[in-house]
């Protein structure tokens, strides 16, 4: 087996980007007069007018003339400075000295006071010179015309040309050719143009009405099923069937159960160089869906194993704390019995020497029951039964669950009020990410605070499985703390594609009577009880863990995973700007294939390159979906602004006058809209767009006014 480049396509984006943005120097900018003949003869003609020296040279079928002084600086030899016409017809210019920067467009406009224009056009030394609704596209080479930009400028040349009347569209023609000739129009084009324009003078009928503001997803690469172990496979294909929900979301909730099933048995271990790591194979999981996308439903198909394993624990600890109980309290009641016997010794008025032999010995049993004293259980019994599963994401109650048991799972279809809780408040957020970095990623907990109402966690494990809507996961996502801390880097995220209204019940089968046998998940929750059932603590209470190897091919592919990984973190590598979560997936991809082994051999033998292979290709996919779900967050954030915007215009009594027809300032919306993005220019701006791009709005650039779709806005 062996891992193909996987990161072509994100190479590939990123030199395109590059491309895009490299402009050529200045003495590669050309023009041409017609083709060589012409061009010289320009050349020749410049020269002579100006009076410039110069020495005339013929080479290879071009012209080179070779000035005698530079034009930016007279101190460089004579020569150095040189203008030269290639056998096509293209002039270029430029000085052989290292300072100089210059080009013939703009030699050719301090001679003569205006730009070149050839067969080409003009020619501009920088896009800024020219018009503004002009642009040059890297990528086809061709130049090409911003029709917006160009209706403005158009506008703003005529401001009195009726733009309904023919001569308009002839006008229009002449002037784009006059400044862009070598950009060839259609009538439709021209039209356009025409449109926008008369739309920025409000002359321009609607005739699109508004389209909802409903966010479309970009799919990313589909959840990578194949990739998993075939038991895997069936069992999540059963789950989306049974329960009706998008693949990638079943598969959560079935990694998270894998991961606290596996957790509390085995660490996995890697070897790097000539160093042995040995780490946990929990995992955390985040899915970012709507509350009606039936993550709790599937939580119960799969969780309920957890609940009959918590009962069969806590009845055993019941008879644990009874037994601790009666221990402690028989103990106590034997020494208090000998410090009421040395107490009334101590009150006699005098003392014999029987006495002060009783004293000693009384003392001497009393160190010694203090050194035997049995644990002492907390004073109620639910303060010492165990909770595998909780929904309290603050780090005291985490590490008092994990100092009872030290295997638990944080799973909630309502994450967002997990993370709206006291412990994510803006004073204890730092914090709390901090410790619960480590709490997720070692097992431990340092407790930090004074007296006896905190404590210490050391070798626990901790999986976690959250939902969290999408609009609570734009603060997530925008916060920079939850990236700086490293605290997203360590989750498997996922946005599934909502199904919806597909979700139909077939009419048939709810009516059969037939009964259903044993299921794949039914069998897949009584393996996980097996294995439950398999967890060993020592006196301590603290997990025994057995290490569990890669085979040699199994590590290979790790291995190489890791160092794709590695190349790509560095300076011009395609992770540069996500060190903190590419830098996590190869560790992700290692506990991920430690679960695929335990859920499927259980924790003897050594975790085979089909697991590996499979870890790291989920662990692939996770890491595409961060890069996506990361890119869809200035998207969501416009969305949202839009629509506190919509809804301020149209019930606001500031933009009453909106609503009868008059345009609306963009100095009066920054003013007085709804806060707080309208005082963000960047945020106010996306929202705006937005509007416009589904017809609800025209904004005028020029005047920067904007006015509203009569059928949304208008009232009498």
């Amino acid at each position: 087996m062996s891992l193909a480049d996987p990161f072509a396509e994100f190479r590939l984006a990123s030199q395109s980007s590059e491309k895009e943005q490299t402009r050529p120097p200045l003495t590669k900018l050309h023009a041409n007069f017609g083709d060589y003949e012409q061009s010289l003869a320009r050349i020749e003609e410049l020269l002579q007018q100006h009076s410039l020296e110069h020495k005339h040279k013929r080479k290879t079928g071009e012209s080179i003339f070779e000035l005698q002084s530079c034009p930016e600086n007279e101190q460089h030899p004579p020569g150095k400075a040189f203008i030269k016409v290639s056998n096509n017809g293209d002039v270029t210019a430029g000085c052989q000295h290292d300072s100089c920067k210059w080009g013939f467009p703009g030699f050719f406009r301090k001679l003569e006071g205006f730009w070149p224009s050839g067969k080409d056009g003009l020619v501009f030394e920088h896009a800024s010179d020219g018009p503004t609704w002009l642009r040059f596209n890297a990528r086809t080479c061709n130049a090409e015309i911003v029709p917006s930009l160009a209706a403005i400028e158009f506008r703003r040349v005529y401001p009195e040309l009726d733009l309904n009347d023919d001569v308009a569209l002839t006008r229009l023609h002449d002037y784009l050719c006059q400044l862009a000739p070598q950009v060839a129009f259609d009538e439709r084009e021209l039209q356009n143009i025409l449109k926008l324009a008369r739309i920025q003078v409000g002359e321009e009928p609607w005739t699109t009405d508004p389209i909802s503001l409903h966010q479309e997803m970009h799919e990313g690469c589909p959840y990578p099923i194949t990739a998993l172990p075939i038991n895997q496979q069936e069992q999540i294909s059963e789950l989306c069937e049974l329960v009706k929900v998008p693949t990638a979301l079943a598969a959560q909730s079935l990694q998270a159960a894998i991961s606290y099933a596996a957790q509390g048995l085995v660490n996995v271990v890697r070897r790097l160089d000539n160093d042995e790591l040995t780490g946990p194979v929990n995992t955390a999981h985040l899915t970012l869906a709507e509350s009606s996308e039936r993550k709790s439903s599937v939580d119960n198909k799969l969780m309920g194993f957890l609940e009959e394993h918590e009962k069969e624990l806590r009845d055993q600890y019941s008879q644990n704390y009874r037994q601790l109980s009666a221990e402690h309290d028989q103990w106590q009641q034997h020494y208090q019995n000998r410090q009421a016997a040395l107490a009334k010794i101590q009150r006699k008025p005098k003392l014999t020497d029987e006495d002060h032999i009783l004293i000693h010995t009384l003392n001497r049993e009393l160190i010694e029951f203090r050194e035997a004293e049995p644990l002492k259980p907390p004073k109620s019994e639910k303060q010492y039964l165990p909770d595998l599963f909780t929904r309290n994401f603050s780090i005291q109650s985490l590490a008092q669950v994990l100092s009872r048991y030290p295997s638990v799972i944080l799973n909630s279809a309502e994450g967002g009020q997990t993370l709206g809780s006291f412990a994510f408040q803006k004073e204890n957020l730092l914090n709390t990410l901090a410790d619960l970095n480590e709490l997720i990623w070692r097992g431990a907990a340092r407790n930090h605070r004074v007296g006896d109402t905190g404590v210490d966690v050391q070798n626990a494990r901790l999986t976690v499985n959250l939902m969290i809507q999408p609009e609570a996961a734009i603060e997530l996502f925008s916060n920079p703390l939850y990236r700086g801390t490293g605290m997203l880097a360590r989750f498997c995220v996922t946005r599934p594609i909502s199904i919806a209204g597909t979700r139909l019940i077939d009419v048939s089968k709810a009516l059969s009577c037939n009964s259903l046998g044993p299921t794949r998940l039914s069998r897949l929750t009584s393996h996980f009880r097996r294995l439950l059932q398999t967890v060993q603590l020592d006196a301590d209470y603290r997990l025994v863990l057995k290490p569990l190897q890669m085979t040699r091919e199994g590590l290979e592919l790790w291995l190489e995973y890791y160092n794709q990984i590695e190349k790509e973190l560095g300076s011009q590598g395609v992770f540069e700007d996500y060190k903190d979560v590419a830098g996590k997936s190869a560790e992700i991809a290692a506990r991920l294939s430690a679960q695929f082994h335990v859920i499927n051999y259980g924790t003897d033998g050594e975790i085979s390159g089909e697991f590996v292979l499979s870890g790291v290709e989920l662990a692939r996919w996770y890491l595409k979906e961060f890069l996506r779900i990361t890119g869809m967050v200035p998207e969501e954030r416009a969305l949202r602004n839009a629509v506190k915007l919509l809804n301020w215009l149209k019930t606001n009594k500031m933009a009453q006058d909106f609503r009868k027809g008059k345009n609306l300032t963009l100095t009066k919306l920054r003013q007085f809209g709804p806060r707080p993005f309208s005082k963000e220019q960047d945020q106010l701006k996306e929202a705006l767009s937005l509007l416009e791009r589904n017809h609800y709005l025209r904004f005028d650039e020029g005047s920067k006014r904007f006015k509203g779709h009569p059928k949304e806005f208008f009232t009498n």
